[in-house]
C-alpha cells in the first residue's frame, strides 16, 4: 500500500487556517479566495472523515481533532518545507531582521534559538530600533506592531493581540483574578490607551490615577515587574513574565487590540528562501501563542 497523503493545497490551507484562525486572513496569506480557501479545507476534511475547524463569526478554533491532527503534520510540513529549501541551496545565506527592541527583548530572543538549531546555515543579524527601515532586498524583514499599513512597504499580517491589566505580585500580591481598583496608578502605553479596557469593564477613567507613560512596551512591562503601578499588557509580551511569576493577570477581562503584529518586507513580500524560511517559522512561533483560557474577550475598534 502506498503512502496516504492528503492534497498538498490542502494541507497548505489547513495550516493558513491554523495560524491565522480567520479563513479570510488565511486566504490573504496564500493570496486565494476565501471560497477557495474553504473548499481546500472542507475536502481535506472530507478526505481524513473528521471535523478540523469550528467556523465562529470572528475566529476559526480547530477542534479537539484539528488540535490532533496539527501537532502530527506540523513537524512534517516544517521538515518538508526545510528540505527543499536546503535542496535550493539556501544554506549559509544572510537574513536581516529590523524588530522592535520590546518584541525583540520580552519575546523573540528567548525563542530564536529555535529557529537556529532548524537552520544553523543561516547568517541571521539581528538590529533592534523602533524606526520602520524599508527593506530593500528579499532578504530583510522588519518585526512592527500597530495598526498597518505602512507607506511604501509591503505588511504581511502574522497576528492580532489581546490586552489586559497585569502588576507584580508585590504590589497586587497573588491574586490573578482581583478586580481592578484605584489603589494604585495606572502606568500608561503610549501605543496602547487604557480607556477602551476600561470602558468594557464598566469602569471610569477619571476615578483612576495615571502613572508614566511608555513609549516602548518592554520598559513599561520592566516598571510594572518593579511594582511601580498597573500596566496594561499585551499577552505577547507578558506571557514569559507571568509564567515565571514575574507579573500577575488582574481580572479576566481582555479587550481586542485594533493593533497586530507584522511582517515588513519589500515590494510584493517576495522573500528570499532564507527570509521565508524565517517567515514561517515565526508564523508557527505566533500561532502557537493563543488567548488565555477562559478570558473575557471584547474587540475594540
Amino acid at each position: 500500500m502506498g503512502l496516504l497523503i492528503p492534497p498538498l493545497p490542502a494541507l497548505r490551507a489547513f495550516d493558513a487556517v491554523a495560524r491565522e484562525r480567520n479563513l479570510r486572513r488565511a486566504a490573504e496569506s496564500l493570496n486565494v479566495t476565501h471560497g477557495a480557501i474553504s473548499h481546500q479545507l472542507k475536502a481535506l476534511e472530507e478526505f481524513l472523515g473528521v471535523s478540523l475547524v469550528d467556523r465562529g463569526k470572528r475566529s476559526t478554533q480547530l477542534t479537539p481533532s484539528g488540535q490532533q491532527y496539527l501537532a502530527s503534520i506540523r513537524p512534517a510540513l516544517d521538515a518538508l518545507s526545510a528540505a527543499t529549501l536546503e535542496i535550493r541551496g539556501v544554506a549559509g545565506r544572510r537574513l536581516s531582521l529590523n524588530v522592535l527592541p520590546s518584541l525583540a527583548s520580552r519575546w523573540l530572543m528567548a525563542r530564536v534559538g529555535e529557529f537556529m538549531q532548524r537552520h544553523p546555515g543561516i547568517d541571521l543579524r539581528i538590529a533592534a530600533t523602533q524606526e520602520l527601515v524599508n527593506p530593500t532586498s528579499g532578504a530583510e524583514v522588519a518585526l512592527r506592531y500597530g495598526p498597518g499599513p505602512w507607506p511604501h512597504v509591503s505588511a504581511r499580517h502574522l497576528r492580532t493581540e489581546e490586552l489586559f491589566p497585569v502588576a507584580a505580585p508585590s504590589l497586587w500580591g497573588k491574586r490573578p483574578r482581583t478586580a481592578l481598583t484605584n489603589t494604585y496608578p495606572l502606568l500608561r502605553d503610549t501605543h496602547e490607551s487604557w480607556r477602551p479596557w476600561l470602558a468594557e469593564a464598566g469602569l471610569a477613567a477619571n476615578g483612576f490615577r495615571f502613572g508614566a507613560r511608555f513609549d516602548d512596551s518592554g520598559l513599561l512591562l520592566q516598571a510594572a515587574e518593579a511594582g511601580q503601578g498597573v500596566a496594561l499588557a499585551r499577552s505577547l509580551l507578558a506571557m514569559d513574565a507571568l509564567r515565571t511569576g514575574r507579573l500577575v493577570r488582574i481580572g479576566r477581562l481582555s479587550v481586542v487590540s485594533p493593533n497586530s503584529y507584522y511582517l515588513i518586507c519589500g515590494a510584493e513580500c517576495d522573500l528570499a528562501p532564507a527570509a521565508q524560511l524565517f517567515a514561517d517559522w515565526l508564523e508557527t512561533s505566533l500561532g502557537s501563542h493563543d488567548f488565555k483560557a477562559g478570558a473575557t474577550l471584547r474587540a475594540i475598534g
